[in-house]
């Protein structure tokens, strides 16, 4: 249920106007009491500005104490998200504004609203998820109020030329994981994390946003939540994970973990380590895939396509490997993932593991939750030819491309096996 609605009326209505935040009933009493002035130099002016003023109030963009400012921060598919603030405490938010559209996407926003409220559990948000303000409906829109992160993305972090090492990379990177293990400790699987998704502060702290494609397990009466395989296929092509992009029913924690492995080696090696993970569509991850099933390291073979050497060292080479396996029941845990010797301090590392060059990576401990059948390549190679959810266009590459470009992606959502 909204918090407030169309007809709701704010006890003092505020607006934002060339950097100063005016209380509009205060203009208006206080141009009122002006009476006296206009006796004296005629009543004309005075009820001209006072009309001015009342149908300022009666337009002012306000959703209980927040006041929408003409300030646009983004925009998509979904909507637009503005720049609006706080009238209690001068706080400024974020705002998405979208359309209220059809039913199906009346109980989008509200799944969302539902997510970010469990996340938030007793109102205090957790430092690396994007904070939950309000959410209010309005005749023809949704509006979700959510905390200002104006550092921007960590995608144009990427992209904007800087050159982060391992250990600049592991403090955003150990931020990153921590968010994402509230999320799932609260039965929330994002299916969409991707470095666009994940906002910065002005003070560089790092924020995981945009759960609109988030799933919601349900609570189990005795704690915990309900193991579920899932069948939608959505998310964004290049952080998907094989046994999503080849219809196959899956987890939706595992398959938060390969998204997350996406972001850290793009972090660090400043492209894709492939265009997308199916055979199908990209030679890039054939020839990694077989590299994997004979044993062999993973993140060093995509190097190894452009004829350079890894420049990561042994722990980050075992991490990614771990994390981008395409057997979702052999890919690591959230769990083993923050538990990884690369995220410790150097000093307190184990002695370092021999160069994975050409070698035999160390075994990967299976999953405790099962994720439905295992995959292998081709498993996947027979899914991908009996329809799974496929891209346009043909296979990226034979094998003499470069490596796949950053670019920013639009995420997309559709029943597996669906038109």
């Amino acid at each position: 249920m909204a918090e407030s609605t169309a007809t709701d009326t704010p006890t003092k209505p505020a607006r934002y106007k060339t950097g100063v935040l005016v209380d509009l009933n205060a203009v208006a009493d206080s141009v009122k009491s002006a009476s006296a002035v206009g006796a004296r130099y005629g009543a004309s002016w005075l009820e001209s500005l006072l009309s001015s003023v009342e149908a300022w109030r009666a337009s002012a963009p306000v959703l209980g104490p927040y006041v929408i400012e003409d300030v646009v921060l983004g925009e998509g598919g979904y909507g637009r998200v503005v720049r609006g603030r706080d009238t209690t405490n001068g706080e400024t938010v974020a705002i998405k504004e979208l359309p209220a559209g059809s039913e199906r996407r009346h109980s989008a926003v509200v799944r969302e609203v539902a997510i970010l409220r469990r996340l938030s559990d007793g109102g205090k948000a957790h430092p690396h998820i994007v904070g939950f303000r309000g959410y209010f409906e309005r005749a023809d829109k949704h509006y979700v109020v959510m905390e200002a992160c104006m550092g921007g993305e960590l995608f144009d972090k990427v992209t904007g030329g800087e050159v982060l090492t391992e250990a600049a990379g592991g403090a955003l990177f150990a931020q990153l994981v921590a968010g994402l293990q509230h999320t799932h400790a609260c039965g929330v699987a994002h299916r969409d994390l991707k470095l666009e998704n994940v906002l910065l502060t002005t003070d560089g702290q790092l924020k995981i946003a945009d759960y609109g494609l988030a799933h919601m397990h349900r609570a189990r009466a005795e704690g915990g939540f309900e193991t579920e395989l899932l069948r939608e296929f959505c998310g964004s092509k290049s952080y998907c994970p094989p046994e999503m992009l080849a219809a196959q029913p899956y987890d939706a924690f595992a398959a938060d973990v390969w998204s997350l492995g996406v972001c850290l080696f793009a972090l660090l090696a400043g492209f894709f380590p492939f265009e997308e993970a199916t055979p199908a569509r990209d030679w890039r991850f054939s020839k990694a895939a077989k590299a994997q099933l004979n044993g062999l390291s993973n993140t060093v073979t995509i190097f190894g396509f452009y004829s350079r050497p890894c420049p990561f060292s042994a722990e980050l080479v075992e991490l990614l490997d771990g994390m981008l396996r395409v057997d979702p029941s052999r890919r690591l845990t959230l769990r083993a993932v923050a538990a990884s010797p690369w995220l410790l301090p150097a000093d307190q590392r184990p002695a370092p593991a021999p160069a994975p060059a050409a070698e035999e990576t160390e075994p990967v401990p299976k999953r405790t939750l099962s994720q439905g059948p295992a995959l292998d390549l081709a498993s996947l190679e027979v899914a991908h030819r009996s329809g799974g959810p496929q891209s346009e266009g043909p296979q990226s590459g034979d094998g003499t491309s470069g490596p796949p470009v950053l670019a920013r992606q639009r995420a997309c959502s559709r029943v597996a096996g669906s038109a």
